[in-house]
């Protein structure tokens, strides 16, 4: 049962990280701006797409948030009805 809830756990992260790192592909590259602040001062680019990134994180993490309490309590309900048979 451990080595279920762990395996799907990864699973369930690296689909989070992929989607967060495609996610900030694809908004630096069709953002010409961010392009131009790249070119003009390396710095404030990186600052830039730290930001994005952080927002995209918090973005993506709040749907998955909401899925592990949703599953939690599933679970927790079958746990439950399970003793109750008992």
């Amino acid at each position: 049962m451990e080595k279920e809830g762990f395996f799907n756990w990864i699973k369930t992260n690296i689909f989070f990280w992929i989607i967060v790192l495609l996610w900030t592909a694809i908004s630096f590259i069709f953002n010409p701006d961010e392009i131009e602040l790249f070119l003009i001062s390396p710095s404030a680019g990186f600052v830039s797409m730290a930001l994005n990134f952080i927002i995209i994180v918090a973005v993506v993490a709040i749907p998955f948030s909401i899925y592990y309490i949703i599953r939690s309590l599933y679970k927790l309900k079958k746990e439950i009805e399970k003793l109750e048979k008992k």
